[in-house]
């Protein structure tokens, strides 16, 4: 299993898409000539993929807005395998918010019901789209400056989402998702300090580049704790995006207006 892409719910699309561009660099996706005017916005930049919903696109987001604040919401999954996956998660008693249908060129694809208010949406893709989204072993680095080389391209990859549950949750959810959609447990950890406080338990897929961390927090001042009183509740907290060349990614956000945590 891999990621497809990022489904974010928000209020006014116009002004993420302008962000995205503008701050991250991605570009609109080529809008299909059988598009329905309430589907989601696509923007992409090398193998990631963002979609973006507003309340005109479809209820669900209205009802979810009116729950939490704009966010992540659907983190879609890529399987060559989407038969046997589907089953095994049905069998599992996972929930199915939209039936199973197919596209032009016959994939397949559905939503499922994820932890919480989070949703999967199931992906059908093939052994090419994998090799072309998917990270290789290893990448050529654009010298900065070379004429010869393409415009460069600032993110590649998406790397892992992390979800943050309540405390308590953290090893119902972890089990949830190994049983739903076979994910092993990878690192574990535990972080103290004197503001903060989290245990994380990272999930990944034995056959595929798939990795989604859990939090839940140890203190009533941890991070993760902030964020849930913010989100009313468990959600997606941060997503990591690979970079073949970080530092000239970062000083290119510098410039054009992305705020940046500054390291100690």
């Amino acid at each position: 299993m891999y990621f497809h892409h990022l489904h974010f719910y928000v209020k006014d699309t116009a002004v993420w898409k302008e962000w995205f561009v503008c701050k991250l660099g991605f570009q609109p996706a080529a809008v299909h000539a059988l598009a329905v005017p309430t589907a989601p916005l696509k923007l992409v930049q090398s193998g990631i993929e963002i979609w973006l919903s507003g309340p005109e696109h479809a209820s669900d987001v209205v009802r979810y807005l009116q729950h939490h604040p704009p966010g992540l919401v659907d983190i879609a999954l890529a399987t060559p395998r989407f038969e046997s996956v589907l089953t095994q998660a049905q069998k599992k008693g996972v929930t199915l918010l939209a039936p199973v249908s197919a596209n032009t060129n016959g994939q397949r694809s559905c939503q499922l019901q994820g932890w919480d208010h989070l949703r999967h949406t199931l992906i059908e893709v093939s052994d090419e789209w994998i090799e072309s989204h998917q990270p290789p072993a290893s990448a050529d680095i654009p010298l900065a400056g070379d004429a010869s080389t393409p415009k460069p391209t600032w993110l590649s990859w998406i790397d892992h989402v992390v979800i943050n549950v309540p405390q308590g949750q953290m090893q119902a959810a972890v089990a949830w998702y190994q049983k739903i959609f076979g994910l092993q447990l990878g690192q574990s950890f535990e972080i103290n300090t004197a503001h903060s406080g989290l245990c994380s338990q990272v999930l990944i897929h034995p056959e595929g580049t798939l990795q989604i961390p859990i939090n839940e927090p140890t203190s009533d001042s941890s991070q993760v704790q902030e964020f849930l009183h913010y989100n009313r509740g468990a959600g997606v907290q941060h997503v990591a995006l690979r970079s073949q060349n970080a530092v000239d990614a970062i000083a290119h956000f510098r410039n054009q207006g992305l705020q940046l945590l500054n390291v100690p």
